[in-house]
């Protein structure tokens, strides 16, 4: 078997593994959301600590935003003819 062989090989269990580790689709349903708006029990948490305190320690405040004022596009649905 040859290193390239064994990379693909590699590769492709790995995103397989990951792949099965992904929810299931759903959720809001057709609904979009930015990342910031999304919160789950592993956010925040202590994975999230550090970063929250270091955003703490140098006076980083999110920037807020009124609820419905930011536009979402879908991707490829401003054609210009």
């Amino acid at each position: 078997m040859s290193c390239f062989q064994f990379n693909e090989l590699l590769s492709t269990n790995l995103f397989g593994l990951v792949n099965h580790l992904l929810p299931e689709p759903g959720g809001i349903g057709k609904e979009r959301a930015f990342g910031k708006d999304s919160h789950s029990a592993w956010s925040p948490s202590w994975l999230t600590y550090l970063s929250v305190r270091a955003a703490r320690r140098n006076n980083e405040r999110p920037v807020t935003e009124p609820k419905g004022t930011t536009e979402v596009k879908q991707v490829g649905t401003d054609h210009q003819l």
